[in-house]
């Protein structure tokens, strides 16, 4: 732990050398004042509090589309509020026309329904916000936003309400300020209000840029006064008990009887250091929501990559993301899934068997956050148990262990710079098995690291952006372990009798590899955006231990060019035209890919659209 700790604290000196600067440049940011209030406010969707009165009235808004630039069709009315425990956000939403309403789930798309959203930069880093959504039927959305994307699978503890009337609509929102991180010494936040009019498809913002321009969380407005506020409770304590009652079929299986019943007890832990950095620990967690995954047929050599959704492993996932997501070997550094979940690598020899459905997770903690400096931080460590599966054969009842006890760690170091346009980062990854029983140590490896740096850097006012990453894997084990990992997995395959440069090494015992990838990118402009990538994995790399993979000895080589046109014609209100080109070879040099394609998406005025792509793949391997 104190090596990992070590090789993260390095990525400190390069990145003291960039310099600060602001992400408006000249351009000045909107700003709306909040209002503290020592009266209680009842969320209702009514603003009839004597509050609301006192506080700044925002009515500017202005149209993203369908025009560009122009002020919001109709009237919108935004204040905020706040006291020691939340922020309060109020709005009127007048409407001439006919209100559309949807009721949906949690988290529903935005279809074509009235919405109204609040998106708070607490940290007022410029790169990562928080977004609370609601339409008029009362549905709620909640996500986290990044550079990299959006995660809608965070579900905060947040109340609104929203009430309809023959002048239009109001809401009302409530966010705990133990909802959100921030600094407390840091006075003003950043903000985004945003109005959808489903019936003219017209979405408009309190914090408004150009389309030509670089947006995003870094062009918000400012939220002021956020003074001498709180997280509130430093500690909450989850926990949990699950009885459960399955009838299934028992053919095939000797030990279970139907019905089957069995409980399980846990908790989840959440203390907040500081208002910043928040300690998660949970022991047992509740595998409920995994068992909520949809039916997937897999008719592919490679595993089926799930969405996360235990609440532990969610919270701050944000910050473990590496590279942009977008690595050559078509996986991720940290798949959170893997802690709890089954190997399979080790089974009993005959069918009638009772197997585990998980591995316990016999305890975890995770301290996450981001500091006052521009550090984001992210360290887990995970234990599993050890499981055993019972088996019947001619000789009577046995067991075999299938899952070794194992030990998973990951750290992560990142600094923002210059308002969030500059960033470098560091993620290390370590799996260890205790691999007790010949089983085991024949196809399991036992052990399993990967360091990587990754950095971003936009300049030109934000227009242009140069990004890339690299990273090196070593996995050990025995030498039957890594003569499988060498035959058997598919990305792999060093028995290929045609390759020139892979040979199987029967005697290894550890195998190593290293990706990186750059690009340079022109991300804004009027009309023309442009790209060109190359990456590299070497054929030895491997981070399934504690990461998702599909590929490996790759050598990529891409870039294409786009002409966007985003004003409004008498035919089409908008088009995007692109023309991209790629090459792939192996580490023979063989030519593995060859893609030219032009593609394009077409809107009319009407908000009918059309897509087409017509592309060609000379011959290759």
């Amino acid at each position: 732990m104190k090596k990992s700790f070590a090789v993260l604290c390095c990525l400190a000196a390069p990145a003291a050398v960039l310099a600060q600067e602001g992400p408006h440049g000249a351009q000045a940011a909107p700003t709306i004042a909040a209002t503290r209030v020592t009266s209680p406010i009842h969320v209702d969707g009514r603003l009839d509090e004597p509050a609301w009165a006192t506080a700044q009235v925002v009515t500017s808004f202005t149209q993203y589309d369908p025009d560009e630039g122009q002020p919001a069709s109709e009237l919108t009315e935004a204040r905020v509020l706040y006291d020691d425990e939340a922020l309060y956000v109020g709005f009127r939403l007048h409407d001439r026309g006919k209100v559309n309403m949807r009721l949906g789930r949690r988290d529903m798309d935005l279809a074509d329904a009235d919405w109204v959203g609040v998106v708070v930069d607490s940290y007022h880093d410029h790169t990562t916000a928080y977004s609370f959504d609601i339409n008029p039927s009362g549905v709620r959305r909640d996500e986290t936003k990044t550079d990299a994307g959006d995660d809608n699978s965070w579900d905060a503890v947040w109340e609104a309400k929203a009430t309809v009337d023959s002048g239009g609509w109001t809401a009302e929102y409530r966010i705990p300020f133990s909802q959100v991180r921030f600094n407390p010494r840091v006075a003003t936040w950043g903000i985004q209000l945003e109005r959808i009019i489903g019936r003219r498809n017209e979405y408009s913002v309190f914090a408004f840029t150009p389309k030509r321009e670089r947006g995003g969380i870094a062009r918000y407005g400012h939220l002021t006064g956020m003074e001498g506020i709180h997280t509130g409770r430093r500690l909450e304590l989850l926990p949990y008990t699950v009885a459960r009652a399955e009838y299934v079929d028992p053919r095939g299986n000797p030990f279970r009887s139907d019905p089957s019943w069995g409980s399980r007890v846990g908790a989840d832990v959440k203390y907040r250091v500081s208002s910043n950095l928040t300690l998660d620990a949970t022991v047992n967690p509740d595998f409920g929501q995994v068992e909520l995954d949809p039916a997937v047929v897999n008719l592919t050599q490679f595993e089926t990559v799930f969405e996360e959704k235990r609440p532990f492993f969610v919270e701050g996932r944000e910050i473990f993301n590496f590279g942009g997501g977008n690595l050559p070997s078509g996986g991720a550094l940290f798949y959170s899934r893997r802690v709890g979940g089954l190997t399979s690598a080790v089974g009993p020899p005959t069918l009638a068997a009772d197997l585990p459905q998980n591995t316990r997770i016999l305890g975890a903690a995770k301290l996450s956050g981001k500091t006052a400096g521009g550090w984001s931080i992210g360290f887990l460590d995970a234990l599993t148990s050890r499981e055993q599966a019972r088996f019947r054969d001619d000789t009577g009842d046995h067991t075999i262990v299938v899952e070794p006890t194992t030990n998973y760690f990951v750290g992560r170091l990142k600094r923002e710079l210059r308002g969030g346009a500059t960033s470098i980062g560091g993620l290390l990854t370590a799996v260890n098995r205790d691999l007790s029983t010949p089983e085991l140590r024949g196809v399991l490896r036992s052990s399993g690291y990967t360091a990587g740096i990754d950095f971003r850097h936009e300049f030109s006012k934000r227009e242009w952006a140069l990004s890339g990453f690299g990273s090196f894997s070593n996995v050990r084990g025995s030498q039957g372990a890594l003569l499988r990992e060498q035959i058997v997995v598919p990305y792999h395959n060093f028995a290929r009798p045609d390759s020139r440069v892979l040979t199987v090494d029967s005697a290894a015992t550890a195998l190593s590899g290293f990706q990186a990838d750059v690009a340079l990118r022109k991300q804004a402009g009027t009309h023309w955006r442009w790209f060109g990538e190359a990456a590299t994995i070497t054929p030895g790399y491997e981070v399934a231990d504690f990461g998702t993979q599909r590929r490996a000895s790759r050598i990529d080589l891409s870039s294409g060019v786009n002409y966007l046109e985003r004003r409004p014609g008498k035919v089409l209100r908008f088009y995007n035209l692109g023309l991209a080109a790629r090459r792939e070879y192996n580490y023979d040099r063989d030519h593995i890919l060859s893609l030219l394609e032009t593609s394009g998406f077409l809107r009319h005025v009407s908000y009918w659209t059309a897509t087409y792509a017509i592309g060609g793949q000379p011959r290759s391997l």
